[in-house]
């Protein structure tokens, strides 16, 4: 009987996820079990976490060797997280006897220095830097005009920060915090740089020109794109769909309030010739980033590739997860719940064929 486990820091926050892929399982020859890497007791090698009970379908505690198959979907929230639970998972990911479905991707420069070297991608990659001095950011800004500030290891939304040059001098800072908007304007440069100090010193962050990514109604947005590895070890498109943004709001993430909406008919808003272009350009980018991802970052199992459209038409690689999140496509697609919920198990029968 094969063993697979999801490997979580938050086992609430994706449990409707987790419960689906167990329940698939029932009808395998596949246990599943989900932990947190701090579940682990270093000197048994066991794991204090939860397996899925066949018989009356709920998540019950319990004592288990690791898992022979593993999904690694923990979201570090802060770099303390980070750095206390990610080298338990490189140890599970060299643990001779455990195989990650997908290895997970690294920071976001690493992902943007492998990209911007890519003859065809870098043309879709917007000009990076890391930020180690607020004189670094202000420069940058200063070029152009508005920029904005990624945490290299965030995710969903978190800690995004946005500068604007305004008149008089002053500098406009947005940022989101629980869903509410948060602007301040700063016409002395000391006090921004303070609190820019404070920022980057407590997270590492990649800054971006702000690119003006909304759409006919003014409000930001950007294309989900779905993949995953199948049976054969080839690369699909699972589905798209389009995440608008709140009003107001720099980011269109599902977590923040953003909402969900058909990409067919997102599409019929631009002419015939504009849509050539953004469906070619979109399957440029799909039919090349995953290949290169795993070139570089080792075997992966899907991809959620967020893209955005600028007002000038230009297309732009905003991120790419190895944990996407699966509600924007099964919103648009409900008919496709059941393969993906199967779909972690399939692909584990399909590695354990290999190594058999």
């Amino acid at each position: 009987m094969l063993s697979f486990g999801f490997l979580t820091l938050n086992k609430n926050i994706e449990r409707k996820y987790y419960t689906e892929v167990a329940k698939r399982a029932l009808t395998t020859t596949t246990e599943v079990f989900c932990f947190s890497p701090a579940d682990i007791d270093p000197n048994t090698e066991l794991v204090n976490g939860e397996i899925f009970n066949s018989i009356n379908c709920n998540w019950e505690r319990a004592s288990f060797p690791i898992p022979n198959y593993l999904y690694d979907r923990c979201f570090y929230a802060t770099e303390e997280q980070f750095r206390k639970y990610s080298p338990i998972v490189n140890w599970l990911k060299k643990r001779r006897n455990t195989t990650f479905i997908g290895y997970g991707l690294p920071n976001k420069w690493e992902i943007y220095k492998i990209l911007s070297e890519h003859p065809i991608l870098n043309y879709y990659v917007p000009h990076s830097i890391i930020a180690t001095e607020p004189s670094h950011i202000l420069k940058f800004l200063k070029k152009y005009q508005k920029v904005l500030l990624k945490p290299i290891n965030g995710s969903q939304g978190k800690g995004i920060v946005a500068l604007s040059l305004k008149e008089g001098r002053k500098i406009e800072l947005q940022t989101h915090i629980n869903k509410q908007i948060i602007r301040k304007d700063y016409s002395n440069k000391l006090l921004l740089s303070n609190w820019l100090k404070k920022l980057i010193t407590t997270h590492s962050y990649l800054v971006q020109p702000l690119l003006n990514l909304q759409d006919h109604d003014h409000q930001c947005f950007d294309i989900r794109v779905l993949v995953q590895k199948n049976k054969p070890d080839q690369w699909i498109e699972i589905g798209r769909g389009i995440r608008k943004g709140q009003p107001g709001f720099l980011i269109s993430n599902l977590h923040s309030g953003g909402t969900v909406h058909s990409f067919k008919k997102w599409l019929k808003t631009y002419n015939h010739h504009e849509r050539v272009l953004i469906k070619d350009d979109i399957k440029t980018i799909v039919s090349h980033l995953p290949t290169i991802l795993e070139q570089n970052f080792g075997p992966l199992f899907e991809i959620g590739i967020d893209i955005g459209v600028a007002k000038d038409r230009t297309i732009w690689i905003l991120d790419t997860n190895s944990k996407p999140g699966h509600q924007t496509i099964l919103h648009l697609n409900e008919k496709i719940e059941d393969f993906l919920y199967k779909a972690p198990l399939a692909y584990c029968q399909h590695l354990e064929l290999q190594r058999s």
